[in-house]
């Protein structure tokens, strides 16, 4: 998500409300986990932010790339985001460029912000199984 992405949904909430003392709590209600009290697991992760977790060094410099012409057509992917997610509709959209097929589906999670998980677990599931039913082989 770009900064200006980000700044753009701070400043909606600077209008409807302009204290500053509520804003990055008021952010992650709207835009990153839509619960009165943020989850246990979620907390667990951010302690965690910016340091390694678990044996991510291979993994820290990643950038998702189209595979080349010669590469074996990927399976079916779903790329996901709540209704009300910090990551917007052009942030997913950049994801279908990275597959070599066009079976890739790009769903928005109705109700839910970005951990669309951690808020409505059966509904996250189901779209899961769904999307996993229909390209079972």
């Amino acid at each position: 998500m770009a900064e200006e992405d980000t700044e753009a949904l701070l400043e909606v909430l600077r209008e409807s409300d302009d204290d500053a003392s509520t804003l990055e709590q008021r952010f992650r209600i709207t835009h990153q986990c839509r619960t009165q009290h943020m989850p246990a697991p979620l907390v667990d992760a951010l302690k965690h932010a910016g340091a390694v977790w678990r044996d991510t060094v291979v993994i820290q410099n990643y950038v998702a790339t189209p595979p080349s012409e010669q590469a074996v057509t990927m399976p079916p992917a779903m790329a996901m985001r709540g209704e009300y997610d910090c990551v917007n509709e052009r942030c997913l959209d950049e994801w279908k460029g990275v597959f070599n097929h066009n079976m890739v589906e790009l769903r928005t999670l109705e109700g839910c912000s970005h951990h669309g998980l951690l808020e409505r677990g059966t509904f996250y599931g189901e779209t899961l199984d769904n999307f996993f039913s229909k390209h079972d082989r």
